[in-house]
């Protein structure tokens, strides 16, 4: 080994790992920090040298190999997009974040650094949730109308992001004995902040989605059915007890009944994803199998939208679409069957990454149905940095 890589190379190393801490940390927080963290872990990594063990570690890691492909094939997308340049270019950008993925398995974190990562993720929800409860109890000036309490991401991300946080903490209520009632007062307070407090209902369908997956963990199918009663409980406590919660269920049933397309003057939330998926098939339609190219979905949706005298948009608030309407069927595939090697291979690492794994994969699947998640800046993040986390292990550690 040369001189730089001991003295210096290592520690860089070093200093990358700390960053995918810090990174994790603020996942929930602000994007600013987010953007810092993740420019100090690439350039940390750059310098930290070590090429060879690094290229090993993820040539070995089918997850970060799945990623690569994916990321490849929007690289390809650049080659016969419909899109402008700087259109392209920047909706390539966009999911430049999975590239976070290969950096950080290839520096093989340790089941100790794992940890620190998680815990630091968890620390920022804390600081998340604290300051949702101090803006709920007028300690913190609120936010805007339907956003109240709200903090750092929209009600959609603050949603998503407290339904797998409360998933957590109750997975370390049961796997805990020491700090279990804390973990239980935790996960209280944030189901109580994601269906009394928060009005994201893609939170509501995930924490109920999550609900299940930790019956099911439990007690398998049998837990499945007691989750089946229970969830529709508790989401009946919140519909009764929330005028916000009761409002926004209410506000979808009926999106949902009178969705009219063109009807802009009674559209909410449920309206334009309606018409946003049902105008997106009709795009996917022209071009089923390659689609019309990275960065193509704004140009070609107003193609259509045009036609029928529709507004445009450029997202159409879920990702299987998105991936289908600019990489087609061969796009839409390779995002499935990544996620589905994802959890094919969760079987191969340790019980508690794999638990943690389950409710990130769960989060991210039921997610996409209603927003494009891995587009996301916040949310995308979200989910190839914790998943990078979660197989960042060692083989030899695996079932240590």
């Amino acid at each position: 080994m040369n001189w730089y890589q001991v003295k210096i190379g290592n520690r860089l190393d070093y200093a990358a790992r700390v960053m995918v801490v810090m990174a994790a940390f603020s996942i929930p927080l602000s994007t600013a920090a987010m953007s810092i963290t993740s420019g100090l872990l690439l350039i940390f990594w750059l310098l930290g040298g070590n090429y060879r063990t690094k290229l090993r570690n993820i040539m070995q890691s089918s997850t970060a190999l799945w990623v690569l492909v994916l990321f490849t094939l929007l690289g390809l997308g650049l080659l016969y997009t419909s899109a402008g340049n700087e259109e392209a270019l920047d909706t390539f950008s966009q999911y430049k974040k999975l590239l976070l993925v290969p950096i950080i398995i290839s520096l093989m974190i340790t089941r100790q650094w794992r940890r620190y990562a998680i815990y630091g993720f968890m620390l920022g929800m804390l600081v998340l949730l604290a300051m949702s409860y101090a803006k709920y109890f007028d300690l913190l000036p609120p936010g805007p109308l339907h956003q109240e309490y709200t903090v750092f991401k929209s009600r959609i991300g603050h949603g998503i992001f407290m339904a797998f946080f409360f998933y957590l903490l109750v997975h370390f209520a049961i796997s805990s004995i020491r700090w279990r009632w804390l973990f239980i007062v935790g996960a209280a307070l944030a189901c109580y902040n994601t269906l009394f407090m928060i009005t994201g209902q893609t939170g509501y369908v995930i924490m109920a989605c999550l609900i299940m997956l930790l019956f099911y963990q439990s007690t398998g199918w049998k837990g499945v059915l007691v989750g089946a009663l229970i969830a529709p409980l508790l989401f009946a406590g919140a519909y009764f007890g929330s005028n916000d919660f009761n409002a926004r269920i209410n506000e979808s049933v009926t999106d949902f009944v009178g969705y009219t397309p063109g009807n802009y003057e009674h559209y909410r939330g449920i309206s334009y994803r309606l018409e946003y998926y049902k105008t997106t098939l009709k795009v996917i339609e022209k071009s089923p199998v390659y689609g019309f190219g990275t960065g193509s979905f704004a140009n070609e949706y107003k193609t259509v939208a045009d036609q029928e005298k529709l507004e445009p948009t450029h997202n159409p608030h879920n990702e299987y679409l998105m991936f289908a309407s600019q990489l087609g069927l061969v796009g839409l595939l390779a995002f499935v069957a990544m996620l589905f090697q994802q959890w094919r291979s969760s079987f191969k690492i340790d019980r508690e990454s794999r638990l943690i794994l389950h409710g990130l994969l769960a989060t991210m699947v039921v997610g996409c149905l209603f927003n494009s998640l891995l587009l996301d800046s916040g949310e995308g993040k979200f989910y190839v940095i914790l998943l990078a986390i979660l197989f960042s292990l060692p083989r030899q550690q695996d079932n240590a």
